[in-house]
């Protein structure tokens, strides 16, 4: 008995997880331990090839299934494999809610010839998160899909065939999506085929499988390039999609000046390496950025902004995170998870709801010469297990909490400007220790009360302790210059002409800045251009852009 709760209980936290650390998850996708609802009131094709009700306006011939008239406030559930569900013509409609055609788990099944509006999913064709593989080699064709908010929603389902569908006016006209969560890998992962007969609001969709060396059509609608080399995208409007651009094990390509707007994720990458996204304009997407096993790629001068948040960077390495203006997002600005040995330089990360830059079980990043202020919580968040990280030379201004380090260790806080967070400048939480922190200005954080750093036993505020995480407060000759410094020590004078104070700044017991600064570190202005650190790099990136421009098609083929 107490077998089968722990593994019952291993089963929920592992599902808890996922919705956290995936919090773009479909609950119903994600539910991989109940029966999926089905939607109601529904005609259903059972799998013995009965229509259920039998008084449902649908013929059947064989294994072919005929609307006889339109159909109101009914979805169309398909159990059955290898049939054709013909519209003749007719519509399906809803009334804003519920899903028009549902098929899960199925393959070989054709719809066609109809017109479904007015649904929270038009057509939606999925296998449960927890079979993949069980739905594949389905088709759409010749359907018009408008008025609803999903139109066609295709998730975790290979080898579709789309053909001359059109996606109008619905709030998200396409979604595909597949199973990157689930290890090992499915087979045939965003491998459909959609060619560009198929339009979104008028636009052809361009879902590329096995490409290389060409440009993407200047009126496409829809991007997609799946297993695809040497390919640029660039100077589109996109809106009203799942994603505006989506690359899955794509290399060696170049994504810029395009607008992105209203979608789910206004670009995806998965398992995808030598990329460049640059001068790309995302707003009011669900998300901005969204990458996951991003490897050796340039994400730089990109405008993200009223997004629901910035940009998401997952299990990803070797990065190069420059110059983007990430602002007034409804969430988090940046989210690095798993991200390591990367740089993050000279990005303008303000007014975001949430927190400025999240740095969750992340290594060996430089995060330099940002401008991190104005966020609703913290502004830069280092947590579970980050390690090795250098946060250094940023103005983080403004925020609610300057720098949270909590369960961390090893991490490099060096020449920051601290200054005017509302409640600390830096709270160290749950036995972060071995941290570095020198030569930062702490100027009126939290000024009222006169406390610039807290440390915690816990993330909770009132577990103030006097042993718990050590950390290093100076270089050995000089620590860092607070404020309040002549406040709390008014009998404190310098010694000689040395900068440092004569009597030691104590946080608590064991966290002391031995050398504490008389006057503030001259941290000069947050560079205008690359410092020599990046310029290899964007150097590398402009080459690689002159390279495929000479080698790419002068004119666009599909």
């Amino acid at each position: 008995m107490m077998g089968n709760r722990g593994a019952k209980l291993i089963l929920l936290l592992i599902l808890f997880s996922l919705l956290v650390y995936f919090p773009d998850f479909h609950i119903v996708e994600a539910n991989m331990f109940t029966h999926i609802p089905r939607p109601e009131p529904a005609f259903v094709i059972r799998s013995d090839g009965s229509v259920d009700p039998s008084t449902a306006s649908i013929h059947r011939d064989g294994n072919l299934y005929t609307f006889t008239d339109d159909i109101f406030g009914y979805t169309i559930i398909v159990e059955r494999d290898n049939i054709t569900l013909d519209g003749g013509g007719y519509s399906l409609q809803g009334y804003g809610n519920s899903t028009g055609i549902f098929i899960l788990n199925r393959h070989g099944v054709t719809v066609r010839n109809m017109k479904i509006s007015g649904f929270y999913y038009g057509v939606r064709i999925f296998a449960a998160f927890s079979a993949p593989g069980t739905s594949n080699n389905n088709t759409l064709e010749d359907n018009l899909v408008t008025d609803n908010h999903y139109g066609v929603s295709i998730t975790y389902s290979s080898l579709t065939r789309l053909r001359n569908n059109r996606m109008n006016n619905n709030t998200r006209n396409l979604w595909i999506s597949d199973n990157v969560q689930v290890h090992p890998q499915p087979p045939n992962l965003y491998i459909n085929d959609v060619d560009s007969s198929n339009t979104v609001d008028g636009k052809p969709i361009i879902y590329w499988v096995n490409k290389q060396d060409k440009t993407v059509p200047s009126d496409a609608g829809y991007v997609a390039l799946i297993n695809c080399t040497n390919i640029i995208v660039q100077n589109l409007d996109l809106a009203h999609n799942g994603q505006g651009i989506v690359l899955v094990f794509a290399t060696n390509s170049l994504i810029t000046k395009n607008h992105i707007i209203d979608t789910d994720s206004g670009i995806f990458a998965y398992k995808s390496s030598n990329i460049v996204i640059t001068e790309n304009n995302l707003e009011s997407n669900d998300a901005g950025i969204d990458v996951r096993r991003f490897l050796n790629s340039s994400i730089s001068l990109n405008t993200l902004t009223q997004n629901g948040n910035g940009a998401c960077l997952v299990d990803s390495q070797n990065g190069v995170f420059f110059g983007n203006k990430i602002t007034r997002n409804l969430g988090y600005g940046i989210w690095l998870h798993g991200f390591n040995t990367s740089t993050i330089e000279q990005n303008i990360i303000t007014e975001n709801d949430e927190d400025g830059v999240i740095i969750f079980n992340s290594c060996n990043n430089t995060i330099v010469c940002n401008t991190i202020a104005s966020n609703g919580y913290y502004g830069v968040k280092l947590w579970e297990d980050s390690s090795e990280n250098m946060v250094s030379e940023n103005l983080i201004a403004n925020n609610i909490i300057g720098v949270l380090i909590r369960g961390c260790v090893n991490n490099s806080i060096i020449r920051n400007m601290i200054t005017e967070n509302k409640d600390l400048g830096l709270h160290l939480a749950d036995g972060s220790n071995n941290n570095v922190i020198y030569h930062n200005n702490f100027v009126n954080n939290q000024e009222e009360i006169g406390i610039q750093v807290l440390i915690t036993s816990t993330i909770d505020r009132t577990a103030v302790t006097e042993t718990g995480g050590a950390n290093v407060w100076d270089n050995g000759t000089a620590g860092n210059y607070w404020s309040d410094y002549t406040t709390q020590y008014p009998t404190a004078t310098e010694i000689g002409d040395s900068g440092i104070g004569d009597t030691a700044f104590r946080i608590n017991s064991i966290n002391i800045d031995r050398y504490p600064l008389m006057e503030p570190v001259d941290l000069g202005t947050i560079p205008e251009f690359p410092s020599w650190t990046i310029l290899p790099l964007l150097l590398m990136a402009t080459l690689v852009v002159i390279i495929y421009k000479r080698n790419l098609p002068k004119s666009p083929t599909n």
